[in-house]
C-alpha cells in the first residue's frame, strides 16, 4: 500500500475509485478550522509573511533586516486528505502520474486548488469552492473511476498536458485583474484544443475556428457573440498588449470583464468532454453564471 498526503480539501467525503481511496485526515476538523479562520474576507487564503534575518554567531540572537518582511513567494498548506493505492509504484512517479491526476481532477470537480504535502504553493488561494456544479457523492466516484481509466489510456505527453491543464484550472482564481485571468484561462483552452486535436486527429484548423469547432464537435453550447469577442479579446491581447482597446489595468467593459469568467466556465465543460465522460453538463450554457448539476 502507497500512502500520500494532500490539501486542503474542505469535504471530508472518503472517495474510493478504481484502485485508489481518498479518505480525510485524523486532524481534519483541526485542520478546516485552521484555513476557516486564517481565510480573508474577500474568500482567499495570502501568503504568510517572510522576512530577512542576519546574525554575527551561531549562539546570538538573529537580527530582522529593516524593510525586509514581504508576503512569501512560496509556501505550505497543511494536508487534508491521504491518497492510497495498492499500485506497485515509486511515490514520485504516482505524484507525476495517477496521483498528480487523481488530486487535480478531485480539485476541479470541487473548485479548490490542492497540492501533495510538503510541496509549495504561490499566490493566494481560493477558500471557496471556484466551480459552479452541485457536488454528489456517488458521482464524484464515477467520474473519477470513468476519467482515470481514460486517462491510462492517453500517450505519456498527453497524460503531462492534461494533468498541467488541471493545474491550471484548479490555479487560475488566484489571480486579480481581469486580463490576467483571461490569458491565463486562454492558455488553458490552447492546451484543451491540443489534447482534442491529437485525440481526434484534426488539422490545419485556423486559430480562429478552434472554439467553434470543438463546441460543434460536442455539441455544446454556442454563443456566437461572446466567441467572437474572446477570440478578438485574444488577438489584441497576444499580438498588441491591448485589453479591450485600451491599456490593461484601466478601465473597461462589462463584456470584456466577464469574458474571463465565461472563458474560464467553458474550459471546466470541455474537461469532462475530454475525458469522454457522458454527462449533460458540458451542454450546459457557459455564459449563465449559475450552479448546474454534473450528471
Amino acid at each position: 500500500m502507497i500512502v500520500d498526503k494532500f490539501g486542503f480539501l474542505p469535504n471530508d467525503w472518503p472517495l474510493s475509485f478504481d484502485d485508489f481511496e481518498i479518505c480525510p485526515v485524523e486532524q481534519f476538523d483541526e485542520i478546516r478550522n485552521f484555513f476557516k479562520d486564517n481565510a480573508n474576507v474577500d474568500g482567499y487564503y495570502y501568503p504568510p509573511n517572510v522576512f530577512t534575518a542576519r546574525t554575527t554567531h551561531p549562539d546570538k540572537e538573529e537580527q530582522i533586516v529593516p524593510n525586509s518582511k514581504k508576503p512569501a513567494l512560496l509556501y505550505q498548506l497543511p494536508a487534508s486528505h491521504y491518497i492510497k493505492t495498492k499500485k506497485n509504484l515509486d511515490l514520485q512517479s504516482l505524484r507525476l502520474g495517477e496521483f498528480g491526476f487523481s488530486i487535480n481532477l478531485i480539485g476541479y470537480y470541487f473548485g479548490y486548488r490542492l497540492q501533495f504535502v510538503e510541496w509549495w504553493v504561490d499566490g493566494r488561494v481560493h477558500a471557496t469552492s471556484q466551480h459552479g456544479i452541485v457536488h454528489d457523492h456517488i458521482e464524484v466516484e464515477n467520474f473519477l473511476h470513468h476519467s482515470l481509466r481514460q486517462f491510462r489510456k492517453f500517450e505519456i505527453g498527453v497524460q503531462k498536458r492534461f494533468i498541467n491543464l488541471l493545474f491550471l484550472i484548479n490555479r487560475a482564481p488566484a489571480y486579480n485583474w481581469d486580463w490576467e485571468r483571461f490569458i491565463i484561462e486562454y492558455i488553458i483552452f490552447d492546451g484543451c484544443w491540443k489534447i482534442f486535436e491529437d485525440q481526434y486527429r484534426i488539422k490545419g484548423v485556423h486559430h480562429k475556428d478552434r472554439m467553434s469547432r470543438m463546441l460543434a464537435f460536442f455539441k455544446m453550447h454556442r454563443e456566437p457573440k461572446y466567441e467572437d469577442l474572446i477570440i478578438s479579446l485574444r488577438n489584441d491581447l497576444f499580438h498588441e498588449g491591448l485589453w479591450d482597446k485600451t491599456q490593461p489595468c484601466s478601465a473597461r467593459t462589462s463584456d470584456s470583464y466577464y469574458a474571463g469568467f465565461f472563458l474560464r466556465d467553458l474550459n471546466q465543460r470541455l474537461i469532462p468532454a475530454l475525458l469522454k465522460y457522458p454527462t449533460q453538463y458540458t451542454k450546459s450554457p457557459w455564459t449563465s453564471r449559475c450552479v448546474h448539476g454534473f450528471s
